[in-house]
């Protein structure tokens, strides 16, 4: 009895250090429910920045010409990628590349954006119901508070990316606008 008890407690103790572990992840939806926007409909860049080809298709080259030079850069080993990933830190934005692609961009202040070429402008700081407005069906199939998915496709189709929207759920302002 004591040996079953013991086994009982380690598995329990295993899945709650797995739900812990996991809910610092992304929740994303069904791809099926959410919006799509087209990789040419818009752009992640710094405020004061026109538009141009949208940031997620320039090389690193291009991009820090773009974003001007890092407060800090590393390179990074990715498990995912197996491969160094090169991380540069903006106030306010992580970007990282793997292999002259950009793999990732996190904007985490209102120093950046998220513009349409349609005028539309979401910043850090801004009401979640601007997102809510602009993506109706990524809002009603949040998998949970606090993330907007929006599926991301080019001409060729769907792309293994999705912007996010994350947003504090007591306030309802944006507190962060992301690739991945």
């Amino acid at each position: 009895m004591k040996g079953t008890f013991t086994l009982t407690a380690i598995i329990i103790a295993a899945l709650c250090i797995a739900v812990s572990a996991n809910s610092q992840n992304w929740v994303k939806p069904p791809i099926e429910k959410l919006d799509v926007l087209l990789i040419n409909q818009f752009d992640l860049t710094k405020i004061g920045v026109g538009l141009s080809k949208n940031t997620l298709l320039l090389g690193e080259q291009a991009f820090l010409k773009k974003f001007g030079k890092p407060l800090k850069a590393t390179l990074e080993y990715s498990d995912e990628g197996e491969a160094n990933m090169m991380h540069y830190r903006y106030k306010g934005a992580d970007i990282w590349f793997l292999e002259n692609n950009l793999e990732a961009i996190n904007i985490t202040s209102a120093n950046y954006c998220f513009q349409m070429f349609n005028g539309s402008v979401i910043r850090v700081g801004n009401p979640i119901s601007t997102v809510a407005h602009l993506f109706p069906s990524s809002w009603a199939n949040k998998a949970m508070p606090g993330q907007v998915f929006v599926s991301l496709r080019n001409q060729s189709g769907p792309l293994d990316a999705h912007l996010i929207f994350e947003y504090d759920s007591n306030t309802n302002l944006i507190k962060g606008i992301s690739v991945q």
